[in-house]
């Protein structure tokens, strides 16, 4: 089992990357904030179950959707065993 995203030098790739991409992102420990135009997503790590959930919100429906796997593909660049879920918030 990966455990890339339990080191804080793991998260900070992936603040990186996102920043890089052109979103606005903020982070609080394991959880991302990432905005594009508007909140586009929501990212939980959960390390120790090996997964990731991204959340959208459905008032921003389009743009999660049109953005999704970018940000799928930007989190298994820094570790490609990770499981990924996403959800929409209503």
């Amino acid at each position: 089992m990966s455990r890339i995203f339990e080191s804080q030098t793991g998260r900070l790739k992936l603040l990186n990357s996102l920043k890089e991409e052109g979103y606005g992102v903020r982070i609080h420990a394991y959880e991302y904030f990432v905005r594009g135009r508007y909140f586009i997503a929501f990212i939980q790590l959960m390390p120790s179950r090996n997964l990731a959930v991204v959340t959208g919100f459905k008032w921003n429906e389009e743009e999660f959707k049109r953005d999704f796997n970018k940000i799928t593909t930007l989190i298994k660049r820094i570790d490609p065993t990770i499981a990924v879920e996403s959800s929409i918030y209503p």
